[in-house]
């Protein structure tokens, strides 16, 4: 892997460079853009190695490094570093056109049932994730097999480049010496979720457990014959809930599908319904929402304001109606009198 040196002035720019680690071209972030104040060519990626990702996993989980201090303490001490690391690499004017790849080894799994994880490589991944929210397209996650024991070098080395130099790929792994990436169901030609051929699909959770099993099935009961007070719609956006993280992760209590709030058009009316008409944009508490096409109760949709999109319109009903019930229905709160709101947001958000 090329090096950046005051000897390498006037040299064409370097695919990537190794920071950090046993083999690292630098040995952080600052000694790196000590080299790039001297002129020479910024990297396109600058490949970060995190403390404990240079060592396999033992069969205790542990890495082979050596730590011997307690796993909150470790965490704490390389988070803390690689919060340095990343705020130099995001102040630096001379790698804004760079991508930042964050080094791994154990710190997800990729398998069923789940394998043993390192906690303090996975706290790098909620770190990063974080960092990715903020300033997207900047950053990339590469966790390394645990069970290779190559030098990271010689791993990067074997990896086609454009498994982490496309936009778009920002989570990655090795396993088995393939690159895979995360994603809700198996991909078509055109990176899309393959959705079934005939009729209408909505998204299920699969056996629950990981988001890895979130898949598209076929939905035969969102197509057959209205029954009364009902309306069937073509949804065009979905509020996310934390009940819905809890289903997609298997901790749920008791049979549930996804979806429960949601946006669309209203294509056509059952029997007994009123005041709605075929073309209506309309909100509403929607279960089974998260598919193309939905059937939901008449009385539990109302026509979404002009003004509103239909994501702004599927993010209301579920926070604004539980607010309004417990505050005005359970409490009988009146104008004038006060109320304390502790805790009031949800595993998602808040209204």
């Amino acid at each position: 892997m090329p090096g950046l040196t005051a000897d390498s002035v006037g040299d064409p720019a370097p695919e990537w460079v190794l920071v950090g680690g046993d083999a690292g071209d630098h040995a952080d972030l600052a000694s790196l853009n000590q080299a790039l104040e001297s002129g020479v060519a910024a990297p396109s990626m600058v490949v970060l190695s995190c403390p404990g990702a240079s060592g396999a996993l033992g069969a205790d989980g542990g890495t082979d490094a050596g730590y011997e201090e307690p796993e909150a303490d470790r965490a704490e001490a390389i988070l803390v570093r690689l919060l340095t690391e990343v705020q130099a690499f995001l102040a630096s004017p001379h790698l804004a056109d760079a991508r930042l790849l964050v080094l791994t080894r154990g710190a997800v799994t990729t398998e069923a049932p789940a394998a043993t994880v390192d906690p303090a490589m996975s706290a790098i991944w909620g770190m990063i994730r974080s960092a990715q929210t903020e300033h997207p397209d900047r950053f990339v996650l590469l966790d390394l097999d645990p069970r290779d024991t190559r030098a990271q070098d010689d791993i990067l080395r074997a990896l086609p480049p454009a498994a982490f130099l496309t936009a778009g790929l920002d989570q990655l792994a090795t396993r088995d010496g393939e690159v895979v990436a995360p994603a809700l169901a198996e991909l078509d030609d055109t990176d899309r979720l393959r959705l079934p051929a005939n009729g209408p699909w909505q998204l299920s959770a699969g056996s629950g457990g990981t988001l890895t099993e979130l898949a598209t099935i076929a939905h035969p009961r969102a197509a057959e014959t209205l029954p009364p007070g009902t309306v069937r719609l073509s949804m065009r956006a979905n509020g996310l809930n934390f009940r819905d993280v809890l289903i997609a992760l298997g901790m749920y209590p008791g049979e549930a599908t996804l979806g429960s709030e949601g946006s669309g058009v209203v294509t056509e009316i059952g029997p007994d319904v009123t005041g709605l008409t075929v073309g209506d944009r309309v909100m509403g508490l929607i279960p089974e929402s998260f598919g193309d096409v939905v059937v939901a109760d008449a009385r539990t949709v109302a026509p979404i304001p002009v003004e509103w999109s239909f994501a702004e319109a599927a993010s209301v009903p579920v926070a604004f109606l539980t607010a309004r019930y417990a505050l005005g229905d359970l409490a009988g709160l009146c104008a004038g009198e006060r109320v304390l709101v502790h805790a009031g947001a949800g595993g998602v958000g808040m209204a």
